[in-house]
């Protein structure tokens, strides 16, 4: 399996994955390389419609230095919905881009109902498809495919959602195991507040708030580190911070001579989003801890 495919395959993965924890990249924007459609969580299809915007190009700013991310365009109805994305992938080894297309498929309602991931080749490499039960809820089935034929089992989730289209419940079916829930909470803001599992055993996934003069700073924490998102008073959101940890206290340790010690935190990677006047993105800048710094840049048609 070529190193193309294989980040496809880890793409894939990641996009459809059965992690009990929360999907944080469904619900708040995260790294340039984690999810190819990440960016419509503030390129809102309101905003793209309202512009009249059919078409987007986003580039990855020269050099290009490592297997990642090259470019992305979008294809877009009047309505903002997309129609097409070509995701492609940068080989620094032997100097090639590498491309998928995603064609997506509505429901006369406007609701998606199916998507399909190829290649330059036309070979059907995954699908997404959407049965809608009612205006509150649908069923997810998810499939990949390697060589035309079908790779893992058919994944099936059901989502159920409140009058504003937030996703409130879903529902995972596992294989030889229980289903499992996950429910989740919504603040004022309209962002995620909390997210809560039917496993005992996993502890509710909160994002605390706090305000510094006009920004609301939204954080996670998790068992490697946490991340910070940066909203500003328009709500959109300006600045991701993730931080690793790199102390950790001693369980039970005594005596706590200033009350109980907390983790040390060491940023790694911080991202800096960009915008045009008429709401939409310009440019996300990303820089690690190393000192490198990958920046893409958003043209519209």
């Amino acid at each position: 399996m070529s190193k193309h495919i294989f980040l496809v395959f880890s793409i894939l993965l990641f996009y459809i994955s059965t992690s009990a924890q929360v999907l944080v990249h469904q619900f708040f924007p995260m790294m340039i390389n984690v999810d190819m459609f990440g960016d419509t969580l503030i390129n809102k299809k309101e905003i793209l419609a309202k512009a009249g915007i059919r078409k987007i190009t986003i580039r990855q700013i020269p050099p290009i230095v490592s297997s990642s991310f090259a470019s992305k365009t979008y294809s877009l109805d009047q309505n903002g919905n997309i129609e097409s994305l070509q995701f492609c992938l940068y080989n620094p080894e032997s100097f090639s881009v590498f491309c998928m297309n995603n064609i997506f498929w509505y429901a006369s309602t406007g609701q998606k109902s199916e998507i399909k991931m190829y290649d330059a080749k036309e070979t059907l490499y995954c699908k997404f498809t959407t049965e809608w039960l009612d205006k509150n809820s649908a069923k997810y089935t998810s499939t990949t495919i390697f060589n035309g034929v079908v790779s893992g089992d058919t994944l099936t989730d059901y989502k159920y959602y409140n009058e504003k289209g937030q996703p409130i419940k879903l529902t995972k079916l596992l294989r030889a195991a229980e289903p499992f829930h996950i429910l989740y909470y919504y603040n004022n803001d309209g962002l995620l507040d909390s997210a809560s599992y039917s496993d005992p055993s996993l502890q509710t996934t909160k994002f605390s708030r706090k305000h510094r003069r006009k920004n609301t700073l939204i954080e996670m924490e998790h068992p490697r580190g946490r991340y910070t998102w940066t909203y500003n008073s328009s709500g959109q959101c300006t600045r991701i911070l993730f931080e690793i940890i790199t102390q950790v206290p001693i369980p039970n340790q005594q005596p706590y001579l200033f009350g109980k010690p907390k983790p040390v935190y060491k940023k790694s990677m911080e991202m800096f989003y960009y915008y045009n006047s008429n709401g939409t993105l310009s440019k996300i800048t990303e820089r690690q801890n190393n000192g490198k710094e990958l920046s893409v840049i958003y043209s519209y048609e």
